[in-house]
């Protein structure tokens, strides 16, 4: 087997998946925590912990999932592609949530990301950004954080024809794939409701509940935007190789 790190590894027992519907990456993990919230939650646990509920959500209703970790370790891009194109499955969603300063708005500053180029990677984005939007915007009252152009978006990279976000150009165009910023840990408001395990369970259902109207519908999705020049010089989390410890097998 190829480890998290990208190293050959022999297990003597393990479990093989049979037909997978998703794949969910959490992003960040490891020596790479993601952004963080005042009180010292990082965005890789809250990563974690929603994917995992997500998973929970989807396999009680017969879907097989899969996560690209399963706990606190770095992967690197490479190897969350490889794993979701090895269990070649409907859909990949990556799952983060934002960071840094943003203007007050009216309603959540949720973004998703699909694949430039592809249409059924787009139809997700929308499911996606109205599933949470919807759940948050019934359920929260506080000053959201967000930029002008949030909704379900795209981010070419600078030949303005691929995906800037490494997984999403790495699964196009075999899966369609979108990447998820839920929300702004940096913003106090929102970071206090991050903390709370009812946001946790909404964010979760809301992620599953886009996976089913895809799978099951022909709902088109909305929230769709041209995105702004954001430029080039922040990337998606979980880079390359370097410094890459590969967990413990049991």
């Amino acid at each position: 087997m190829r480890t998290p790190c990208g190293r050959e590894a022999r297990l003597n027992a393990g479990k093989v998946y049979g037909a997978t519907t998703v794949v969910i990456d959490p992003g960040h993990g490891g020596f790479d925590p993601g952004t963080s919230t005042a009180a010292g939650l990082t965005e890789a646990a809250l990563n974690l912990d929603i994917a995992k509920k997500t998973k929970a959500m989807l396999d009680s209703v017969g879907y097989t999932t899969v996560l690209t970790r399963e706990s606190d370790y770095y992967v690197p891009i490479q190897i969350r592609a490889e794993i979701a194109l090895a269990a070649a499955p409907k859909i990949f969603i990556s799952m983060h949530h934002n960071g840094g300063n943003a203007s007050t708005r009216p309603g959540p500053g949720t973004e998703v990301y699909h694949q430039v180029q592809s249409a059924a990677a787009k139809r997700l984005a929308g499911l996606m950004w109205e599933e949470i939007t919807n759940s948050f915007t019934k359920t929260y009252k506080v000053a959201w954080w967000g930029a002008s152009d949030a909704g379900a978006i795209f981010r070419p990279d600078k030949d303005g024809k691929t995906d800037f976000f490494g997984v999403l150009r790495r699964t196009y165009p075999t899966i369609p794939a979108v990447l998820i910023e839920a929300g702004y840990m940096t913003n106090p408001q929102e970071a206090t409701l991050m903390d709370r395990a009812d946001y946790r369970q909404n964010e979760a259902q809301a992620v599953a509940s886009a996976v089913k109207r895809y799978l099951t519908t022909a709902d088109p999705g909305s929230g769709f935007k041209v995105p702004n020049d954001r430029g080039f010089e922040t990337g998606s989390g979980g880079g390359g190789f370097d410094g890459c410890t590969d967990p413990k097998f049991s």
